[in-house]
């Protein structure tokens, strides 16, 4: 049983985390542009993925649905833009700990340090691909005007991610097993989410799979508002739902093995 005492000590662990801002988002900036040093576009390259795999999945799945691209092409890349987020995140995040064994065993940061590193630097590949996005569309002349909801839903995508890192990273810390569980269930998922598809071609008896499912949700609460929609209320229920039980269980398991962590790696 999780000591109230532990929670405390969790939520500190997170806060201290957040003080340290000016910290990770100058490594997290080091990290990402290292990356692609000596490189012409450096992280575009992800961004030329997002344009890459939206064109293929419009034309080839929008042929077979016969739908006009015009309507399917910002969905398709609108949708591919958070999906990348949400799994490069928990992808990614599975490894965090383990990553950065190294700066743990010399730093003496909270733990929540890393967490927030971590969910910086797919920020700053989402910015990237958020630029390639208006800049595509805005050439085909197909961009849409925002809807001021996508900054709560990204709100909601941000804070949901980091928890979800936090389980993630500190399970797969222990279990190494996890790290490849989850590469498999993100592809799965993957499958299940409506980006080249929508939940009205499911059909009423089928449509449960995107309404009972909190990430299509999630995915949602941004999707819609880049195209200039509104958020339905159960989209907000069910990704607020995600992020509130993603938050227990991450400060739970940090309240009970936050000390830990360092003699897993």
């Amino acid at each position: 049983m999780v000591q109230p005492s532990g929670v405390v000590a969790a939520v500190r662990d997170i806060v201290k985390g957040a003080q340290l801002a000016p910290v990770w988002w100058r490594v997290g900036l080091t990290q990402t542009f290292s990356r692609y040093k000596r490189t012409i576009l450096g992280p575009f390259w992800i961004a030329g993925g997002l344009v890459a795999t939206a064109v293929a999945l419009t034309f080839v799945y929008g042929s077979l649905f016969h739908a006009d691209y015009r309507q399917t092409f910002p969905n398709v890349m609108a949708g591919l833009l958070v999906w990348f987020m949400i799994s490069s995140t928990i992808n990614e995040g599975a490894q965090l700990f383990i990553n950065s064994a190294g700066m743990m065993q010399v730093h003496n940061f909270p733990s929540s340090f890393y967490v927030y590193l971590h969910v910086f630097r797919q920020a700053v590949n989402f910015a990237h691909q958020l630029m390639a996005f208006a800049l595509t569309l805005l050439l085909m002349g197909l961009l849409p005007v925002p809807n001021i909801e996508v900054i709560p839903g990204l709100l909601i995508l941000i804070v949901t991610m980091f928890f979800v890192s936090l389980v993630t990273g500190m399970i797969s810390a222990r279990y190494r097993d996890i790290g490849y569980m989850t590469s498999f269930a993100v592809q799965f998922l993957f499958f299940l989410m409506p980006i080249f598809w929508t939940a009205e071609q499911l059909g009423a008896r089928r449509r449960a799979i995107v309404d009972l499912n909190p990430f299509a949700q999630l995915l949602e609460v941004v999707r819609q508002p880049l195209l200039g929609h509104t958020v339905t209320l159960h989209q907000w229920m069910s990704s607020l739902g995600l992020m509130a039980v993603s938050a227990v269980i991450g400060i739970s398991l940090l309240a009970a093995f936050r000390r830990r962590i360092v003699f897993w790696l």
